[in-house]
């Protein structure tokens, strides 16, 4: 693995020394063309002329500028006796020098946003149509000077630039994880407009607090003045924040509350069977749609898996789902009418009924997604763009449920935007970052941004080596790359079996249960996992960087947590083979979680409010207890499952189904659905079982290697069904182990495995797995792996990778 890693380093110091010519600038310009002379900038004289065209936040961005020239160049701005000049000007399109390079499509774009650059003998000038322009000029700027700072020079060039998309947006989750100070906040506005970005967008379900609802939100929630004023200092920066609310699907925390329970329907969506659900939405916007300055507001309106099961039960058996479904967004289009505001929503619903499209107004914005690697723009566009509608690509920083984005996918998926080039009513991107889970440090975003900011803007596909290598320089002031570096040794994590992904589910499953006195460990790859943490802590602790110091501080905390938790694992695999454990050992571990805690504190109280940091630390404590439980005890007196291979901890699992006794375990309870050994269930699906009403869920074990399932608390006898997928690329065998005594059915494929049969019969492709698990105690302990094949997962969906 260290041979690896050294030949990784060297890889990319040596593709970005090869890459000089590249210009320093994110996103790249359209046209830069190198002449051959260079600007000398050190200890010189620069005046500048056309200053007072600048914005607030332009003069900002030349004070930054200022600050670069005297500190790494050693010059000074003088007002006469100039060595040097810095020109701005605002012109008439039709005076714009080389204008013909401009194809006619964007001529629009270069006139609202675009500029041109030129860095000639003794003078620096900056030409744009519009005050927009100038800034994205200046910014340009200023990361050149960022770029050839170590020369000291720059070069002479002409540069011709302007946007390919006209929405060039980010959208933040704020709503199921941390919720960003309003300083943070603002820092995300200047950094989105220096990748230039023009809108910003929150996802909001429960976390405003207004005055006419306050009920559901939290106590640290954003306020209406927050976001007039956050509204406000966007727009100096040229950038729109754009408006949302979640007003029908995901409804769950707003619902959890007492008060408006009655509204929802299972718990999850907002009814569209009572009109109380309108009035409480009016309410809603006519306080949260004036406070920003977007003319566009996400009513959201995704995933309403729910819609029928509830109070509008009847209006779906009458008119239909899809019927339904249009009627709220028309009475929402009504609502937002009033504000002069366009309605935008997200695009799952409309494609799965797509006959919803031929009854709305067309100038609703749809946002359509899939965050796959190679995705069907075709289908996920074709149809929206066919029915007249204008629509938003939604690209995704790959974050969910995990402790780290997977910027592979993130980059890979980013590409696919590069598919609506041909496409009519492509209005732009908007990149999500979704917090669902995980720790959600926003620090760990700005890579991704980045590069999703280059297709916004360029329209064209970067390499990876080369993007690091800009990205370095032109953001982070780093020529040794030492941000980008350390996060390329980071992601081999990505392929290893326990951190696949960076999954959050390593840290949520705990190693030690101290009330049931049992120790479950997952031994496979966990010392490669130590070997990377360290290179990966070298490489950060060799860096002097200053630029955006709190982008390595969040990679350096995450690999932090992965070596920890390494180092956990390690010390009891030692237990496991010789049934010791140094003690000192345990109490170096206990310091590590702790100083974790406090890092994490400090992070995260740099870029969000309290809110969620209990929920996010207690990870961190919880480990922190349970050793210091254990340390306190007798080690001998726990009982430990470890092993190597793959152990199956995310299911689809049924409820228990209450039974008279094992005499009954033979019996089908799943005859609803179908042969209980090929049943395909899907998550929320319902069934009868016993005459009591089921329904399938995801289940994630409460701890490493065993599954610990709770039964009856009067010890009836149960029974319990597992679903899991397990993909294979070939036809072949693999073994497969339980390593607790409880009464099961394997079933594969339909087919029944006879239960002295330890092996898998795997066909080429998806196979379906259903166990069948009996108990008479509380408690059901069942503990499943597979050996010699490496295994992945996402939730209950396994894969075999080699």
């Amino acid at each position: 693995m260290k041979k690896l890693i050294v030949l990784l380093l060297l890889l990319i110091a040596v593709s970005q020394a090869q890459d000089k010519a590249t210009l320093s600038i994110l996103p790249q310009p359209q046209f830069y063309e190198f002449n051959s002379g260079q600007l000398d900038l050190f200890n010189t004289k620069i005046s500048i002329s056309g200053s007072e065209l600048l914005s607030n936040s332009g003069v900002t961005v030349l004070d930054s500028i200022k600050k670069i020239i005297y500190e790494e160049y050693k010059s000074n701005f003088v007002y006469d006796n100039s060595q040097i000049n810095l020109v701005f000007l605002l012109s008439d399109f039709s005076e714009i020098p080389q204008r013909e390079k401009i194809p006619l499509k964007y001529h629009d774009n270069f006139i609202s946003e675009g500029y041109c650059l030129t860095i000639i003998p003794n003078e620096i000038k900056i030409i744009a149509c519009a005050n927009t322009g100038l800034f994205y000029g200046l910014h340009s700027l200023k990361q050149l000077l960022r770029g050839y700072a170590a020369n000291q020079t720059l070069p002479e060039l002409s540069i011709m630039d302007y946007p390919h998309f006209k929405f060039r947006g980010m959208m933040d989750d704020i709503s199921r994880g941390p919720i960003p100070n309003l300083e943070y906040m603002k820092l995300q506005v200047r950094r989105l407009a220096e990748l230039k970005y023009n809108y910003l967008m929150y996802y909001i379900e429960h976390v405003v607090k207004t005055k006419s609802h306050p009920e559901f939100a939290p106590d640290d929630a954003l306020t209406i003045e927050e976001i007039k004023e956050l509204s406000e200092y966007a727009d100096s920066y040229h950038v729109k924040l754009l408006g949302s609310f979640q007003s029908f699907g995901h409804f769950e925390d707003i619902l959890n509350h007492p008060k408006y329970t009655h509204l929802g329907e299972r718990g999850t969506i907002l009814s569209p069977a009572l009109e109380e659900s309108y009035s409480f939405l009016h309410d809603i916007y006519s306080e949260i749609v004036p406070a920003f300055n977007a003319p566009i507001f996400n009513v959201n309106c995704d995933e309403t898996f729910d819609l029928g099961k509830g109070h509008s039960k009847e209006m779906v058996e009458q008119l239909g789902y899809a019927e339904v479904y249009r009627r709220h967004l028309m009475r929402l289009y009504d609502e937002l009418k009033k504000y002069d505001t366009r309605m935008m929503i997200w695009g799952d619903i409309v494609l799965k009924y797509p006959l919803i499209l031929d009854n709305l107004p067309r100038d609703i914005l749809i946002g359509t997604w899939d965050y796959g690697t190679d995705i069907d723009v075709n289908g996920m566009t074709d149809p929206i763009i066919e029915k007249g509608f204008e629509l938003l690509i939604i690209p995704g920083i790959l974050n969910s449920n995990r402790l780290y984005p997977d910027n592979e996918i993130t980059i890979a998926n980013a590409n696919n935007v590069l598919k609506t080039d041909d496409k009519k009513n492509v209005l732009g991107s908007l990149v999500t970052v979704w917090d669902d889970g995980g720790f959600a440090l926003f620090g760990n975003d700005w890579y991704g941004l980045a590069y999703n900011a280059n297709i916004a803007w360029r329209f064209q596909s970067i390499e990876t080596n080369k993007f690091n290598s800009l990205y370095s320089n032109t953001i982070h002031n780093d020529e040794l790359s030492t941000y980008t570096s350390a996060q390329s040794v980071f992601n081999n994590l990505l392929h290893l079996q326990p951190t696949y992904s960076l999954n959050d589910r390593v840290l949520k499953i705990p190693t030690i249960e101290t009330d049931k006195k049992l120790i479950g460990v997952s031994l496979e790859d966990w010392d490669n996992v130590k070997e990377i943490t360290s290179d990966v802590n070298k490489i950060i602790l060799s860096t002097s960087n200053q630029n955006y110091k709190s982008d390595l501080d969040c990679l350096n905390f995450t690999n932090n947590i992965y070596k920890a938790l390494a180092e956990e694992k390690l010390i009891f695999s030692d237990f496991n083979a010789h049934r010791t454990i140094d003690k000192k050992l345990i109490i170096e571990l206990i310091n590590n979680f702790k100083n974790l805690e406090e890092e994490l504190e400090k992070i995260w109280m740099y870029e969000n409010r309290n809110h969620f940091l209990d929920e996010t630390k207690n990870l961190l404590r919880s480990r922190r207890k349970a050793l210091e439980k254990l340390s306190a005890e007798s080690i001998a007196n726990y009982n430990v499952i470890a092993g190597n291979g793959k152990f199956f901890l995310e299911w689809m699992i049924t409820k228990p189904i209450r039974i008279n006794g094992e005499k009954e375990f033979d019996k089908n309870y799943l005859s609803v659905m179908g042969d209980e050994g090929s049943v395909q269930p899907k998550v929320t699906q319902e069934f009868l079982a016993n005459g009591e009403l089921n329904r399938w869920s995801r289940f994630v074990s409460p701890l490493d290697a065993i599954n610990i399932f709770e039964l009856f608390k009067d010890s009836s006898s149960g029974v319990i069904y597992l679903y899991a997928t397990i993909d294979s690329e070939n036809e072949q065998e693999i073994d497969y182990s339980t390593n607790v005594d409880v009464k099961y059915l394997l079933y594969l494929n339909g087919g029944r495995n006879d239960e002295n049969n330890s092996k898998l019969k795997l066909m080429t492709g998806k196979n379906h797995m259903m166990i069948k698990l009996y108990s008479s105690y509380p408690d059901l302990l069942f503990s499943f792996n597979v050996k010699g094949v490496k295994v992945v997962n996402n939730k209950n969906h396994y894969k075999i990778i080699y």
